[in-house]
């Protein structure tokens, strides 16, 4: 033990004696270890770490499918929720639960927004959660149509509205203008599967009576296994109690109870929420892996040139008496030193990257998925860096530690010099090490080239609307009665007209939804009277509640006809304005203006405009067919709904206008969802931002080492043959001819590398086809950028030793000899 510790601190010594290379050996290992730490912490949350709720290895999430749909199951609906509840044998216990639901609270204060989720009874029971006060709601509440009687508040919004110690007895809250008792506080630190910013919870108030709003109603369902029971069993069960439910209702197979078992789908809660996000992860964990291993490998270069330097020292240990094994454990040990400074510095850079990537990963992923498990350093981070760091030392000390343990002490001591032959394959080693590198290195870019020019053809798609300067906000309440309907219709007049005259506002409108957010209303088969669909086909289409400005205002262009007037309301002829999209597969053509279509209240509508098709749901989806009726129409069915402001300067600047307006013509509506329509685009393209900048960031970070890894090489091949340059340019030989050779061993290495990498290219990047946007897999011009960045990098490190070379001074070199 004594032995070990002399051993180390000579270790130290020895290393403390070059802080340089010292330096640079820590800085290269804290790259590679800290980048793998933080993308470790990503995966540890979203894939290892179980969920924060009772026995989590048994929730599973339940969906099924519509009927009449094909499409994959999304959620379940309040039949399945019925059918499965009390009949099924595979589930101990099943919660339905409706995330989103917006409440306005009043009579504390100005009026504000809550976030509401509508849940059963039993969903605090599956998670395995209990109450920190109060009572849970009876079971009768799921089956009972007035979901106002009680609310469960989460901790945050009871300390806030009153107080961390105020006991619960008799606390009442104003909810969309009724009292509403809160009944229950959930613990600090509760989270729901999906929502992250939920801060009320409601009955979820199913009626079983209405068979058609049961069978639509989508909710998203969480069932506990019993133990020992199979997903396949499960999903089989289940799938037959739903066809019978449909059965039992009279619904024929038009209605498809043939096939709904087939439409049930039963996935580990766990992995669901992490679907999505499976493949991307798998990409980044080898994109890290590809960084470590060219750390690595940049690390074996530096401490192989230290090892060919100390030669002659290991040769005089050996000849003392120091054996084989010895003097490979010191270069052991001092690796080892080296890669314990590397992982400390290294999980203090993960430390920085997981805020780094907190801040900058999509909104989705942030909200859905990690904040159930968020990021952090926890245990199994720090095990993982440990050996990380431990195999990131190692690796890079085999090769110096077999030169150790091969040293020949009488070939030194004899005078033999430190460049004969014996170090070729050394050199040949080191030499290999750079090629693979910028191999590495070359595949990285090429993928990083290669999304960056998806991005910027995805950035250059229109999405039917202009953008800029235009400010969207929510107000409303989403649930009312006929009277507050139209009252909210008469707010909603008065609003725009009070907007509009605002100095710089220079158009306003109203709408039932706005690009990149939700559809408003979903109707089902569109006919037209003069051209019925086929037998059998089936057209989704979202129908959209606009004010006459809506066009001008979110810019939409009017192709064929006219756009709204004010004059389009309930005493007029109803009318309609098409997408072209809706237009030819109603009709075949976009010339439709004048042609009636109708669906369910709206019987018989006029065609009085054509408008361009819209990308609702961001650049990269395919425009929907899409209806537009005048809000005038039917002042009845709106009750909650988006303005939108187009500016003539800054947009925000409107926001406490607007908020001013609003208070003033009705104190119980808040305004909410405030956001402009770039800040809506941006976030729409947030994943692929997100995947652009990290695999960017890593393909830079690998380009470096590889730069450093070869300047390392061309600058130990000048600090060899230093002797023989000078004996060169003694003998006539001219600067510029040593700098060419010298730059050329350099683009002889990269050029090799390159040549490599672009063929591992070729195959590797199928995994990134399925998120490329407008360019191929083989796209030409990344094969052009790449390498002739590559190539001028390399010039740029070759260049830096090549002139040193061709400045060597022949006399000293001379006088040495």
């Amino acid at each position: 033990m004594t032995a070990l510790v002399q051993e180390i601190r000579q270790a130290a010594r020895t290393l403390f004696a070059r802080p340089a290379l010292a330096f640079t050996v820590i800085v290269t290992l804290s790259l590679g270890i800290g980048v793998t730490t933080a993308v470790f912490t990503v995966s540890n949350a979203l894939l290892f770490r179980p969920l924060p709720y009772q026995e989590p290895e048994r929730l599973v999430w339940i969906a099924s499918s519509l009927p009449d749909s094909t499409t994959a199951p999304t959620k379940g609906t309040g039949l399945d929720y019925m059918a499965w509840r009390d009949r099924s044998r595979s589930l101990t216990t099943l919660a339905a639960y409706r995330r989103g639901v917006g409440v306005t609270l009043t009579g504390r204060g100005e009026a504000r927004r809550l976030t509401a989720a509508r849940a059963s009874t039993t969903l605090l029971p599956t998670l395995g959660m209990s109450l920190a006060q109060g009572r849970p709601w009876p079971a009768a509440f799921d089956r009972q149509p007035d979901n106002r009687q009680a609310a469960i508040a989460t901790h945050s919004v009871w300390a806030r509205l009153f107080g961390e110690e105020t006991r619960l007895s008799g606390q009442v809250l104003t909810l969309d203008g009724a009292p509403i008792p809160v009944v229950g506080v959930l613990p600090q630190g509760v989270v729901f599967p999906w929502d992250p910013e939920v801060e009320l919870l409601l009955p979820l108030g199913l009626d079983e009576r209405d068979e058609g709003r049961v069978a639509i109603n989508q909710f998203t369902l969480i069932g506990r296994l019993r133990p020992r029971v199979e997903l396949a069993d499960a999903r089989q069960e289940l799938g037959a109690l739903r066809q019978a439910a449909f059965a039992a209702r009279g619904w024929d197979k038009s209605r498809g109870a043939d096939r709904l078992p087939a439409l049930v789908a039963v996935e580990p809660l766990q992995a669901h929420l992490v679907g999505n996000v499976r493949p991307a992860l798998l990409v980044l964990a080898a994109v890290v892996c590809l960084v470590l291993l060219i750390a690595c490998a940049n690390v074996a270069n530096v401490l192989l040139a230290r090892a060919l330097a100390r030669q002659r020292e290991l040769a005089v240990r050996a000849a003392i008496g120091a054996t084989g094994w010895r003097l490979t454990r010191v270069v052991l040990i001092e690796s080892l030193l080296l890669g314990v400074f590397g992982g400390v510095f290294g999980l203090l850079l993960a430390l920085w990257g997981v805020q780094l990537l907190s801040a900058a990963l999509p909104i989705d992923l942030a909200r859905e998925v990690l904040y159930v498990n968020p990021l952090r350093i926890d245990r199994h981070v720090l095990l993982f860096t440990a050996g990380v760091s431990t195999l990131a030392a190692t690796l890079p000390a085999m090769l110096p530690g077999f030169l150790a343990l091969r040293v020949d002490a009488s070939r030194w001591l004899a005078g033999r010099s430190a460049h004969s032959t014996a170090t070729r394959p050394a050199r040949r080693l080191r030499s290999l090490s750079v090629a693979i590198q910028v191999a590495l290195a070359t595949v990285l870019l090429v993928g990083s080239v290669l999304l960056m020019r998806s991005f910027t053809r995805l950035l250059a798609v229109d999405p039917g609307f202009r953008p800029d300067r235009v400010l969207t906000f929510a107000v409303g309440t989403y649930e009312s009665d006929d009277a507050t309907r139209k009252r909210a219709a008469l707010f909603f007049d008065q609003l725009l007209d009070r907007l509009a005259a605002l100095p710089d506002v220079q158009s306003v409108a109203f709408s039932n939804t706005v690009p990149l957010t939700r559809f408003g209303v979903i109707f089902f088969n569109p006919s037209a009277h003069d051209r019925p669909l086929p037998p059998g086909s089936q057209l989704e289409m979202p129908l959209i509640s606009v004010s006459s400005d809506y066009f001008k205002t979110l810019g939409l262009r009017i192709m064929r006809g006219r756009a709204f007037t004010r004059a389009d309301d309930s005493s007029s002829s109803p009318v309609a304005i098409v997408s072209q999209r809706l237009a030819r597969q109603l009709w075949g053509t976009d010339d439709v203006v004048g042609r009636r279509f109708g669906f369910t209240k709206y019987a018989d509508l006029i065609v009085v405009g054509v408008a361009a098709d819209v990308r609702h749901e961001g650049r990269e989806t395919r425009p929907q067919p899409v209806a537009y009726i005048p809000s005038q129409l039917d002042p009845v069915v709106i009750a909650h709904g988006y303005i939108s402001m187009r500016a003539a300067g800054a947009p925000e600047d409107l926001v406490g206008a607007a908020r001013t307006i609003v208070r003033e013509l009705d104190p119980t509506q808040p305004i909410h969802d405030v956001a402009t329509l770039d800040q809506r685009l941006a976030t729409s393209v947030g994943a692929r931002r997100f995947q652009l900048q990290i695999l960017t960031l890593f393909a830079s970070l690998a380009l470096l080492l590889a730069a450093v890894g070869l300047y390392g090489v061309v600058s130990g091949w000048v600090s060899e043959r230093a002797r023989e340059i000078g004996i060169r340019v003694a003998l006539g030989a001219q600067p510029a001819e040593i700098l060419r050779g010298v730059v050329r061993q350099g683009l002889v290495l990269a050029t090799l590398g390159a040549t490599v990498g672009l063929a591992v290219s070729l195959a590797v990047t199928t995994s990134l086809e399925a998120t490329l946007f407008g360019v191929r897999r083989l796209d030409p011009a990344t094969y052009i950028i790449v390498p002739t960045v590559l190539i001028g990098v390399a010039l740029v490190a070759s260049y830096l030793p090549a002139r040193r070379a061709s400045r060597v001074d022949p006399v000293t070199t001379l006088r040495a000899e």
